[in-house]
């Protein structure tokens, strides 16, 4: 009776991975899929391109240019007139939630599902107890 129960933990164990493994597989593969560069300038959006498409774009932000690249499934900032090319330095990104920032220029560029519209975060007001005048 006691090799039973061991054989049918492992049996239960097994299943268990083999079924994590395919979540973490599944998650990978379509990580990419559909996604869309969102870019922004001065909180407004600028520009939509999709991550399978490869271009090289001029982004007129405040007070300066960045260019924007997009080749192979991922997207940098290729070069920018900023004074200290943090956004250029960032390097490539490709999974969605992924952004680069250029600070002086006003300029945001991320990655964002194919079905994702709008923002991911909402930020409100809060009011003290009493309302207050």
């Amino acid at each position: 009776m006691m090799m039973k129960t061991k054989r049918a933990d492992l049996i239960v164990l097994g299943t268990l991975v083999i079924i994590g493994l395919l979540l973490v597989l599944i998650l990978f593969l379509t990580d990419g899929r559909g996604a869309r560069v969102v870019v922004s300038v001065g909180g407004e959006e600028t520009a939509v391109f999709s991550l399978d498409e490869e271009t090289e774009w001029v982004i007129e932000g405040r007070g300066g240019c960045n260019v924007l690249e997009i080749r192979d499934g991922k997207a940098r900032i290729a070069e920018a007139d900023c004074p200290d090319k943090l956004c250029a330095r960032s390097g490539w990104i490709s999974r969605r939630g992924q952004s680069i920032l250029c600070l002086p220029h006003q300029v945001v560029v991320e990655i964002r599902d194919e079905k994702t519209e709008g923002s991911d975060i909402v930020i409100g007001t809060i009011q003290a107890p009493g309302g207050g005048s």
